[in-house]
């Protein structure tokens, strides 16, 4: 089917290179293929050759390969040099019948031979064939450069599909307004880091953090002030933490941290540093120190695990003894 459709194309005149010094010998080729809509270029050795294949496209070379100033086996090897020429097909014309130049024509890129003197049905024969094949290389090379110009544009689309899904993953799993993680992807994080926990018999902390008063913000400054407030808290959060901790904004002004392979004692001291570094800090148009946050901590102990509700439950517990106890404080 591929080669009937190959078939049916229209057809166009070729164009042949004769690369031969004696004209004699170049008029007698034109004479055989004379009854063929052929377009000829001559060339009296291989420099010749080159300069008319800078300007020129060709379908077939004729190459003798004995020829003053460059012979056949030098054009051979200058002119294969380059991928596109070995779409061209090249027979060489020659009266040696010893297999050792045969080996090296061919060897240095000629694709077929034709003896001297020409025998006209020979000729006739091999150009037929050898154009034939370079039609069926060319309708290759067009339908690969076209195949590739739709993998190109397949993969661009495929890529910022992915892109677009990527970004779409993200904001589902991130907070809108502090950029941190969202509750959805607490939980999803949370049920199998547990277990991973047992696994490796280390302690999992828990955090619940909350912001003092920050009804008194919003109604006293307004919620673009209080917006301001929780970004910034939100950044002191994730600049605390190591890259193995995550921490998720738990609703409203609450957040809340699990710190991997860390026991209640460490925990702690992360959570001080948290509640320094906010009571240090000055946060929108607030003066330095307005804000502060109390801190409740929970662990989960591999020896003795509780599931991922209790965790957060007991640490809620705690975060509302240090308020009661005054705020801007641990428990």
């Amino acid at each position: 089917m591929q080669r009937m459709a190959l078939d049916l194309l229209p057809a166009r005149a070729k164009t042949i290179l004769l690369v031969e010094d004696e004209e004699p010998y170049r008029n007698g080729v034109k004479r055989v293929l004379r009854d063929y809509d052929y377009r000829f270029l001559e060339a009296e050795n291989g420099h010749h050759a080159l300069e008319l294949l800078e300007s020129n496209a060709v379908d077939l070379i004729l190459l003798d390969l004995v020829m003053p100033t460059m012979d056949g086996f030098d054009f051979l090897k200058q002119f294969r040099v380059s991928r596109v020429s070995w779409t061209i097909p090249i027979c060489v014309m020659t009266a040696w019948s010893d297999g050792g130049n045969r080996r090296r024509a061919v060897a240095l890129g000629a694709d077929d031979f034709v003896g001297k003197p020409v025998d006209p049905i020979e000729l006739e024969t091999r150009v037929k064939s050898l154009l034939r094949i370079s039609d069926y290389q060319q309708q290759l090379s067009d339908s690969n450069a076209r195949l590739e110009i739709k993998v190109r544009e397949r993969t661009r689309y495929l890529r910022a599909a992915l892109q677009e899904l990527e970004q779409a993953l993200e904001q589902s799993t991130r907070d809108a307004l502090t950029g941190l993680f969202n509750r959805r992807f607490m939980w999803e994080w949370l049920l199998p880091e547990l277990k991973q926990s047992v696994r490796d018999k280390a302690p999992l902390v828990c955090l619940m953090l909350d912001i003092d008063h920050f009804k008194r913000v919003n109604d006293t400054h307004g919620h673009d002030v209080g917006d301001k407030v929780l970004k910034g808290f939100g950044e002191i959060l994730a600049n605390s933490l190591r890259g193995s901790d995550i921490v998720a904004r738990y609703g409203g002004d609450e957040f809340v941290a699990f710190l991997p392979q860390c026991d209640l004692e460490a925990g702690a001291a992360v959570a001080e540093r948290i509640r320094q570094t906010l009571a240090s800090s000055q946060l929108s148009s607030l003066e330095r120190g307005e804000v502060t946050c109390s801190i409740g901590a929970s662990v989960h102990d591999p020896e003795d695990p509780i599931t991922a509700t209790e965790l957060l439950e007991q640490a809620d517990k705690a975060l509302y003894q240090a308020k009661n106890a005054g705020r801007n404080r641990i428990a």
